[in-house]
């Protein structure tokens, strides 16, 4: 992300090969969040056995992080998917997301239309939606973080004194 926005103000002939590859290729990749055991916790009696209550607090206030964990995941995948995308679409040729050692391709690229790196760096609509992105990012970061602080996936002693692994 960081990198895309270093290449603002440059021209298509400033920029690397690499550089464009950044900008054609920008993905969403998905997230999965493993809470199976946590939730068989939550779910069943094992909360009772469980002697802290704070620790109790924290297991029970999870779900809640992790609910907000993934609106943000979501709202990422939306800037991508929806609007980066589109400004994408509109100043960048086919002929640049073809695979280059493709034989296939070389029609297309020789008389294809040459990619606007210039001006998509210049659209105001796609600065934007980097920002939005950005922001987004930061906020997953942050979710992250609380979740990571609150994770009890560690040895938890119950009231009898036997162990739960979460």
């Amino acid at each position: 992300m960081e990198a895309i926005f270093s290449y603002i103000g440059l021209s298509s002939e400033q920029m690397t090969q690499g550089a464009k590859d950044t900008i054609i290729h920008i993905t969403y990749n998905e997230t999965n969040l493993l809470d199976g055991a946590l939730n068989s916790v939550i779910q069943t009696t094992k909360l009772e056995m469980i002697e802290s209550d704070s620790l109790k607090k924290l297991i029970t206030n999870y779900p809640t992080e992790i609910g907000i964990f993934e609106l943000e995941v979501a709202e990422v995948k939306g800037i991508v998917e929806n609007d980066l995308k589109q400004v994408l679409e509109k100043h960048l040729s086919l002929t640049d997301m073809l695979p280059k050692e493709n034989p296939e391709y070389h029609v297309i690229k020789r008389l294809g239309r040459k990619s606007g790196y210039d001006a998509l760096l210049k659209d105001r609509v796609y600065q934007k939606q980097l920002g939005r992105q950005a922001v987004a990012y930061r906020k997953i970061i942050d979710a992250g973080h609380k979740i990571k602080e609150q994770d009890p996936g560690h040895r938890l002693k119950t009231k009898n004194g036997v162990g739960i692994s979460l």
